[in-house]
């Protein structure tokens, strides 16, 4: 029994080699101001929590973890929090909370660097002992986007995928975008739907029209359930 659990993790942790290696949503990244608050109500809405740590720079989180593997990350920073990223979500806050990132997976940084080069897409990459990283620059209409490479598996309990709403992982993520949006995923051979949506093997992304000029990228709405559409999250 115990060989069954560990292997049902790898399968489901690790991202796929080879072939069938395809562009997946991995996360979505959520800030809050105060992250014990939102936990409470993440937990009242029916989904198991578990508990991150406190990082180098400041920032604090938490993870909601799906058996489809993507997940829902909950953000915070402490007063002292300091560096390029907490200073961007501080900003973030000062206005609004929730969504911020979607987060995809799949390719290896190497590869798609290669491929973002070919059409002079700016970006930048950090690479590190256990992932690495590729994000775009701010001004760019990309820069709620972001990828990520595993260089190790991660392991979580069983526990964490079992949520008392009964939802598996995510069935479509609602983001704010353009046609420079569109064109990413076109050059990275997502399968378009339909005007403005997007297949990937772990559920769909639905590219809508920023509330105006001004407004911050950024994501809209998680749906979680394909029956009723009454499980999801939105900002």
């Amino acid at each position: 029994m115990k060989i069954k659990i560990v292997l049902y993790i790898f399968f489901c942790l690790v991202p796929s080699l080879g072939k069938s290696q395809s562009l997946r949503i991995d996360h979505v990244v959520a800030v809050y101001s105060d992250l014990t608050k939102a936990i409470a109500r993440y937990e009242s809405n029916g989904f198991k929590i578990k508990q991150g740590r406190l990082h180098s720079n400041g920032l604090i989180n938490a993870h909601i973890k799906f058996k489809n593997n993507t997940a829902l990350e909950l953000m915070s920073l402490t007063k002292d929090a300091s560096g390029p990223i907490p200073n961007a979500y501080r900003r973030f806050l000062s206005t609004q909370e929730g969504g911020t990132y979607l987060v995809l997976t799949g390719w290896p940084i190497k590869k798609l660097a290669i491929e973002l080069k070919k059409q002079s897409i700016n970006f930048s990459t950090t690479l590190g002992p256990n992932w690495n990283y590729l994000v775009f620059e701010k001004g760019s209409g990309l820069e709620h986007v972001f990828f990520i490479e595993y260089l190790k598996p991660i392991y979580d309990k069983l526990e964490y995928f079992q949520h008392k709403n009964a939802a598996d992982g995510f069935l479509e993520v609602v983001i704010d975008g353009d046609e420079r949006l569109h064109v990413l995923f076109k050059l990275l051979q997502l399968e378009q739907l339909n005007d403005g949506v997007w297949a990937t093997p772990t559920g769909r992304i639905k590219v809508v029209a920023g509330k105006d000029e001004n407004t911050t990228f950024r994501v809209r709405k998680i749906l979680f359930d394909a029956e009723t559409n009454k499980k999801m999250v939105e900002w």
